[in-house]
């Protein structure tokens, strides 16, 4: 069940979400030209920093009630600022499609935001908050890096068939990541 959903649905969650930001990005689209992708990217700064305001806030807020009573150490919890940074694209896109509907500029707005959110808090934890055991192998990037390449080489290459783009680029960009 965890292979299921955080390896098949999750990408096909995140190819949704490329797709319809990909559209929003073309001509005709709601962030096209790039001067109207601006405004939900430098949003972006207040989905990263509003996160760790509010965790030290609460924190402080924690600390000023005495709840650092020998039993929580305020130092070990104030190295979590990073985990608020990575909010949830699915939640976010759920709630504005149901409160704005299909198709409301808002959306690809509000998209645009939390994955570029998105990407930079999953950056602060990957850098920040690395399994000792297991740690980042940064090599690997190198194999999304060539998985692009060849999605790219297709592309130039006018290439049609969806297949070839899963079972030439997918693979290398599937296993370096």
């Amino acid at each position: 069940l965890h292979f299921l959903i955080n390896d098949i649905f999750m990408v096909f969650f995140f190819g949704m979400a490329a797709k319809e930001i990909t559209e929003a990005c073309l001509p005709g689209g709601n962030l096209n030209p790039i001067k109207k992708a601006v405004n939900p990217l430098l949003a972006t700064l207040g989905g990263v920093l509003g996160p760790i305001a509010v965790f030290f806030c609460a924190l402080a807020i924690a600390r000023s009630a005495g709840a650092f009573d020998g039993t929580h150490d305020y130092g070990t919890l104030q190295k979590g600022w990073g985990i608020p940074t990575a909010t949830d694209i699915a939640l976010a896109w759920l709630v504005a499609r149901a409160v704005f509907g299909r198709g409301h500029p808002a959306i690809n707005f509000l998209l645009l935001l939390a994955v570029a959110d998105d990407a930079i808090g999953l950056g602060i934890i990957a850098v920040f908050y690395g399994d000792p055991l297991h740690p980042a192998a940064p090599q690997w990037l190198g194999l999304v890096a060539a998985g692009m390449a060849v999605a790219f080489a297709l592309r130039r290459l006018k290439v049609q068939s969806w297949m070839m783009y899963v079972f030439t680029a997918g693979p290398l960009a599937w296993t370096g990541l």
